[in-house]
């Protein structure tokens, strides 16, 4: 059952009975694993970072992926569409599941299909760009340099692609999205 929210391309989704089909051993096995390289990504990044939300960024992983690899509508080539879903976060210090999100899923992109990502670096979230978790971009670390790695808020912004909204403390989020 679906409600229309008017002109908007939004809509509510109430969830029923599960799909016999959409359950299917090898597909659960794949998004089990990749739940798994996300968890184990999350915890990489929050020792790396000594900062950030890990609780809640990996208990968001798995609704965060069903959304972004089952029910967004968006080009992976262009994170500025102005007809792409948003996916934004009610909660911005999840912003490190977020990321590790991002780069998790440019990277099997990468691996897979390199030619579906974007030439420009500034349009990517690259597991590269994981080392500006949290960092000064006018204090450049050697890999920080190296890499050409992207300064990463505490709270998702603008400045990173696919996010089109900042949403700042708990709850910000949810407003803005609206």
């Amino acid at each position: 059952m679906s409600r229309a929210f008017g002109p908007r391309r939004a809509h509510w989704v109430e969830v029923a009975a599960p799909d016999p089909d959409a359950a299917a051993e090898p597909r659960v096995a794949v998004l089990a694993r990749y739940d798994l390289v996300y968890r184990s990504l999350c915890s990489v990044l929050f020792n790396y970072a000594q900062s950030g939300h890990p609780g809640g960024s990996v208990s968001s992983g798995r609704f965060v992926a069903a959304a972004l690899f089952g029910a967004m509508d968006y080009d992976i080539r262009d994170p500025n569409r102005h007809d792409s879903d948003l996916l934004s976060y009610a909660a911005g210090h999840k912003a490190l599941g977020l990321y590790a999100m991002l780069a998790l899923r440019d990277e099997v992109v990468r691996i897979g299909n390199p030619d579906l990502l974007p030439d420009d670096p500034r349009l990517r979230l690259r597991f590269e760009d994981l080392l500006g978790f949290r960092r000064n971009p006018t204090q450049d670390t050697p890999l920080f340099g190296r890499f050409g790695s992207k300064a990463l808020d505490g709270h998702p912004t603008p400045a990173t692609p696919f996010v089109r909204l900042a949403t700042g403390a708990s709850g910000v989020g949810f407003g803005s999205s609206l």
